[in-house]
């Protein structure tokens, strides 16, 4: 997990994570109802990741701690036909994590062999259990959680509520401030490219952006290889290798 998300490139997979998680019916209703997303974007998602990043790379305590925030924010996610402690929800919101991770990693960064995808299969799993999901929901191999994820994409759950796609839009086409709304065409380029076009068709999104991403495939990948430390890689992982290299030295 430390070697995928330490990529800021991984975050290009952001856009796409967060249209497909609301394909889930379960999962639109209550951002629908619950999130300030419309009103506060750039909190909302400044929140998200500093609750993920810290889950990642975080000390225990600090783990703890956002366990005990989510846990007390999860409480008041609820309300006719779905909660923020649905089992189902909570575990396709943790795949969109995983595949755009990996999607993202082997695009731009490099290849991960199977046994790779399934120790971040298993390193997913403590993460997803931090946020409400039980350890045992996560599929271990890969093959497993491929048969999962294709599952979900061709099944009768994700995009069957109306709700799904009119979430989706308001996703993908933020209004405040006002740079978010000058980048409309960018984040939704974004998350077509990662989302399956079956899914994209579900939600009503029309694929877009397929010549950013010939510009991104052909530049992106050179470009990683080269950048230094403090810009290809998160702060967050930066701060928890310091940590690391201290408590060593203290041995």
């Amino acid at each position: 997990m430390w070697r995928v998300n330490r990529e800021r490139v991984v975050l290009l997979s952001g856009p796409a994570a967060a249209t497909m998680q609301v394909a889930h019916p379960v999962v639109a209703h209550g951002v629908d109802a619950h999130s300030l997303f419309r009103v506060d974007p750039v909190g909302r998602l400044l929140r998200t990741l500093r609750a993920v990043y810290t889950v990642a790379f975080g000390t225990s305590a600090e783990i703890e701690e956002v366990r005990q925030r989510v846990l007390t924010v999860h409480r008041g996610i609820r309300g006719p036909g779905y909660s923020a402690f649905d089992q189902d929800a909570l575990l396709w919101v943790l795949a969109t994590l995983v595949m755009g991770s990996v999607l993202a990693y082997e695009r731009f960064v490099e290849e991960l062999t199977v046994l790779e995808k399934e120790q971040l299969l298993s390193e997913y799993a403590d993460f997803g259990e931090v946020f409400g999901l039980a350890q045992d929901r996560l599929p271990r191999s890969w093959s497993g959680f491929q048969s999962y994820w294709e599952g979900m994409i061709s099944g009768p759950v994700l995009g069957t509520d109306p709700l799904c796609g009119r979430v989706a839009h308001d996703v993908l086409s933020p209004t405040r401030p006002l740079y978010f709304r000058a980048c409309r065409s960018i984040f939704r380029a974004f998350a077509t490219g990662f989302m399956p076009a079956s899914l994209c068709e579900k939600l009503g999104i029309p694929p877009t952006g397929s010549r950013l991403w010939k510009f991104l495939d052909r530049c992106l990948p050179p470009l990683v290889r080269i950048l230094p430390k403090p810009l290809r890689y998160d702060g967050h992982y930066l701060r928890a290798c310091r940590r690391e290299r201290k408590r060593a030295s203290q041995k």
